[in-house]
């Protein structure tokens, strides 16, 4: 994942097979150098190097969404990590998102969607209103899709135009 910050430098979540796989960095265009953002307080890249979305809310705040089912949220305005909330298992399967669509809504929450495994559907739905994640409607292919699957617009009205790769917007 890449993040532009409010002070104009890049965060990025190292999905690299190099130790420690919880690395993250930050990158500074104005000095062309790189500095360690310290590690994430919980796993987020599988087995097979996935991670999933990474989104700026308005307050600053960086939603790192896990390919593990776990998430950590980074405060730009201290430099620190901190876990953010967990995918719920569903009918006994850790949901996650590898390779997930995500987008940040008008008000500052995401959207973003997590599916059981890398690359097995059903995809749900879920908000991230900064502390929690709750699951909300499902758009109507979401049954046959895996997380990856699809893409997410904000579209000027602040609706969420989703392409599921299979023919419906």
């Amino acid at each position: 994942g890449w993040s532009l910050l409010p002070s104009g430098k890049v965060l990025v979540v190292d999905t690299t097979d190099s130790s420690p796989t919880r690395n993250t960095e930050i990158y500074s265009p104005s000095t062309g150098t790189w500095a360690s953002a310290g590690l994430t307080p919980v796993p987020l890249i599988d087995s097979v190097g996935e991670v999933g979305p990474q989104l700026l809310q308005p307050d600053g705040r960086v939603l790192a969404v896990g390919s593990t089912g776990k998430n950590a949220v980074y405060s730009s305005a201290s430099g620190t990590w901190s876990a953010g909330p967990s995918f719920p298992v569903i009918g006994g399967k850790q949901y996650d998102s590898a390779d997930g669509s995500a987008a940040v809504l008008p008000d500052g929450d995401i959207l973003v969607n997590a599916s059981p495994g890398v690359y097995k559907p059903p995809t749900h739905f879920f908000l991230f209103n900064g502390t929690t994640l709750t699951q909300v409607a499902d758009p109507p292919n979401a049954g046959v899709q895996s997380s990856n699957d699809g893409y997410m617009l904000v579209l000027p009205t602040g609706q969420i135009l989703f392409n599921d790769r299979i023919g419906d917007m």
